[in-house]
């Protein structure tokens, strides 16, 4: 079921993007240090959505990597705590007769 709404989202997010892409496709002129050239806007916009999206990736990406590496941690210290358990467990208890 989550497949078939993310397959529709996505569908939706294309068609708003073609639309908003016919409509804005005159030319505008992009002025930079050194010089300045015309430019669809549509090209414009998709750079502009690239570079948000590559900036919120890296944004995203170290506390991610955190998170990873706390999962290791805390796998490798429930494998050592497991193996304790299982020792005393294992080890007869004084006093028992």
């Amino acid at each position: 079921m989550t497949k078939i709404i993310s397959v529709i989202i996505v569908l939706v997010m294309v068609a708003i993007a073609v639309s908003v892409s016919i409509v804005n496709m005159h030319s505008i002129q992009v002025n930079y240090y050194v010089g300045s050239m015309d430019v669809p806007l549509v090209v414009v916009l998709l750079v502009a959505l690239l570079v948000g999206g590559l900036i919120g990736i890296i944004a995203t990406y170290g506390r991610v990597l955190m998170f990873k590496l706390e999962a290791i941690k805390l796998r490798h210290k429930n494998k050592i705590n497991e193996k304790e358990i299982s020792n005393l467990r294992a080890m007869p208890i004084k006093g028992a007769r």
